[in-house]
């Protein structure tokens, strides 16, 4: 569901093919660092290592972790949302779930949106 207080971004995705998303998972990694996430059960905010990798968004306890706590794969996803009630807020709306994140600050936040973008559009 996209908040109502939401403002988006539309953007299109492209379709890959599984050889492309097998390619896109091994680049090198285009951004990470820490953000808050909003957890899609108990709903509180943990601080979470996230690393954007290809159209995969990865996230880890710390920097040191070598399995992820989960993913967003960026094949399918459908909108980068700003919330208008929450500061430095990235919403990524999928069709299984909005994953809600929160940037350090405006230029943290800018960072990630441009980087996921970018990676939306590869």
């Amino acid at each position: 569901r996209v908040p109502a207080s939401a403002t988006a971004e539309s953007l299109s995705v492209p379709q890959d093919t599984s050889a492309e998303q097998s390619a896109l998972a091994g680049a090198a990694h285009v951004k990470e660092g820490y953000l808050k996430k909003k957890g899609a059960k108990r709903r509180n905010w943990k601080k979470r290592w996230f690393k954007l990798s290809g159209k995969v968004l990865r996230y880890y306890k710390s920097p040191k972790d070598s399995a992820s706590l989960g993913e967003v794969s960026l094949t399918t996803l459908c909108q980068i949302m700003q919330s208008n009630d929450r500061a430095h807020s990235i919403d990524l709306v999928t069709p299984e779930r909005t994953y809600y994140l929160v940037a350090e600050d405006d230029a943290d936040q800018q960072s990630w949106m441009e980087a996921l973008k970018a990676a939306l559009s590869m």
